[in-house]
């Protein structure tokens, strides 16, 4: 239970869950406390058995979870088992067999881009056994529906709601939130951010992850050190774009991105990358948010530019933006999980 959107939604749930007085067991693989805040009653169960090591060991890695998993069902005697990411996925599948439990495994990215070879395959084998397949976006659903499949629901991800702020109307601070990693293209944003030349304004990245180096690198190198700043994870999204002008997420995919819709609750005008799933089922074009390519420094650099010059357009775009809060509202999506859950335990 890291900082991750998965990891975020999660806590959310479970909470909901807690706080009406279900009995909620959240497993994790390791760690024995959560980065986002749970509800006292849920109880956190953690099996001890991640890491990693050398790759002729895995299946034993692998069978020594799924043998953990399948003893924790057993002992905790669910009504219900709900997997998130589609790893976790397949090993609960694997571990739930033949104890007559039902198991709702859930999608969090779009499939495909950090496949590897025959993932597809195993992935399909395990869902066919699975009672039900979540997926965040219609776009992901279509993927991972066929003939073989168990049904497939759409359920987006809850927004909290936001916290009004009194954000300055002529802050110059763009913010931008998600793992360092290449799926998040914030190469992308610091490139795009120089092209922009857009003086006065700052960017800050906050997330933590592998390509932190690369990234400290490349903004000495555009000459940007002391405007884009990279400080670190942050516990709560919301405070860290109390003080932003503009939120951006450059993703070269996505499943449902938490930040962005995040962002807009609190108003922010925001620009996306076109992702293959997400933003473009959470930003309706020019309407509450701008649409860009993905890949493209060029066409974001253009949006960024157009956002800094034209405080009208902010202001805008931002108020539209906060109609998400009521379209994926907790207890909205809550209420989806509810229904999903009742469908398979009947």
């Amino acid at each position: 239970m890291t900082c991750g959107g998965a990891e975020r939604v999660l806590a959310i749930l479970t909470s909901e869950w807690a706080s009406r007085g279900d009995r909620v067991s959240l497993m994790t693989l390791s760690g024995a406390s959560s980065f986002y805040p749970l509800h006292p009653a849920v109880e956190l169960v953690a099996l001890g058995v991640s890491g990693g090591g050398p790759r002729w060991a895995a299946p034993w890695r692998i069978g020594r979870r799924i043998r953990a998993l399948r003893e924790t069902i057993i002992d905790l005697q669910p009504t219900v088992v709900v997997s998130f990411i589609d790893r976790m996925n397949v090993q609960v599948v694997g571990a739930a067999l033949g104890l007559g439990v039902p198991t709702v495994v859930s999608e969090r990215v779009q499939p495909g881009p950090l496949d590897p070879r025959g993932w597809r395959w195993v992935r399909a084998a395990a869902y066919s056994r699975a009672s039900m397949v979540v997926a965040q976006t219609e776009r992901m659903a279509t993927v991972l529906r066929s003939p073989v499949a168990p049904p497939v629901r759409t359920i987006p991800n809850p927004v909290s709601e936001a916290r009004r702020r009194a954000r300055p109307a002529a802050s110059q601070n763009l913010v931008a939130v998600g793992r360092l990693a290449p799926q998040k293209g914030f190469d992308l944003l610091i490139e795009a951010f120089r092209r922009a030349d857009i003086p006065g304004w700052n960017l800050t990245i906050h997330g933590e992850g592998g390509e932190r180096a690369a990234l400290e690198k490349q903004v000495v190198e555009a000459g940007l050190t002391g405007r884009v700043s990279l400080p670190g994870s942050h516990p709560d999204v919301m405070s860290a774009m109390a003080d932003a002008g503009a939120f951006v997420l450059s993703s070269r995919f996505e499943g449902f991105p938490n930040a962005l819709c995040e962002a807009m609750a609190v108003g922010l005008p925001v620009v996306a990358t076109r992702c293959p799933t997400g933003p473009e089922e959470i930003i309706r074009d020019e309407h509450d948010g701008l649409l860009v390519p993905v890949d493209d420094a060029g066409a974001m650099a253009a949006s960024l530019r157009r956002l800094a010059g034209d405080p009208e357009l902010r202001a805008r775009l931002g108020d539209r933006a906060r109609e998400v809060a009521q379209r994926f509202s907790v207890s909205s999506v809550v209420s989806q999980w509810d229904d999903a859950i009742r469908a398979v335990t009947r």
